[in-house]
């Protein structure tokens, strides 16, 4: 008689909204690299509890007013030209070379 050792291994469905257009990216770059979505998802989720996958929250600073006690909200730092121009070059190169190359495709 052949023993079988049987696991069950309980899953749970996640369910969120997200831009269909970052959602569409990351399929085809999944499909791309033989991956399915649902395993990219878990993979980050599971280096994001694993401490290999680091997201940071910053609190706003508040100004309080002598008079009420009221948090006052700081107006953001200006930011220049120059600055915003980095930022947007900084974003452009981390698209997948899939993203790029589908809005190469629609420029044309």
């Amino acid at each position: 008689m052949v023993k079988r050792i049987v696991i069950h291994h309980e899953e749970i469905q996640i369910v969120f909204k997200t831009d269909p257009e970052l959602k569409d990216a990351a399929l085809e770059k999944a499909k791309h690299e033989g991956m399915t979505l649902k395993a990219v998802l878990c993979s980050a989720m599971r280096a994001y509890v694993n401490d290999e996958m680091v997201m940071k929250m910053t609190r706003r600073e508040e100004e309080y007013e002598e008079e009420d006690g009221l948090p006052k909200a700081k107006a953001p730092p200006q930011k220049s030209k120059k600055q915003i121009a980095k930022k947007k070059k900084e974003k452009e190169e981390i698209l997948s070379p899939i993203i790029q190359n589908s809005k190469s495709k629609n420029k044309k």
